[in-house]
């Protein structure tokens, strides 16, 4: 995803994971702030979250480039890369394996605006004052490693049932 996302411009990235999460079959929508939600269920959730801005903005898609070895380089294309990279994988994830029995909360996953600077993590503060809040019983947070080189190492892995394959694992 080559999309810039400075603080208080993370609209496009947002629309881009409404796309993404609605793809992978969640009930997915922006809040005011300009959070994307995603749920499964009705609650009570445990909420996955990762924030959508960059501290350093590129200033167009051409500022940021995919490298033959697949890494991403540019400005910005590190700050939270792993963590929204995650919180996709876990959508995935979580929709195309059985739920544990034993499960108590649905998951409620949450790619949230205004982590950085100025932001004063803005849609955060926004989510823990609306109605959903009271059904979130936990909150854990996704926050990839920013380097200061800009680059992000390792953008593309191969599919994991190729990793394990290559380990020996069945």
């Amino acid at each position: 995803m080559r999309v810039p996302a400075p603080t208080f411009m993370e609209q496009e990235r947002a629309a881009w994971f409404l796309e993404r999460f609605r793809a992978l079959g969640w009930e997915a929508s922006i809040d005011r702030a300009g959070n994307v939600i995603a749920s499964q269920g009705s609650g009570p959730y445990v909420a996955l979250t990762a924030h959508l801005d960059t501290v350093i903005a590129p200033r167009g898609k051409d500022d940021i480039t995919v490298e033959a070895d697949g890494r991403f380089c540019g400005p910005g294309v590190s700050d939270n890369g792993a963590g929204l990279a995650a919180l996709l994988a876990v959508a995935r994830a979580w929709k195309s394996c059985p739920r544990p029995a034993d499960l108590s909360a649905d998951l409620l996953l949450v790619a949230n605006v205004g982590e950085e600077g100025e932001g004063n993590l803005l849609g955060m503060r926004h989510l823990s004052k609306q109605s959903l809040a009271r059904k979130i019983q936990a909150f854990l947070v996704l926050d990839g490693a920013s380097h200061r080189s800009h680059h992000q190492p390792r953008a593309r892995e191969p599919p994991l049932r190729d990793r394990l394959h290559r380990s020996g694992r069945p």
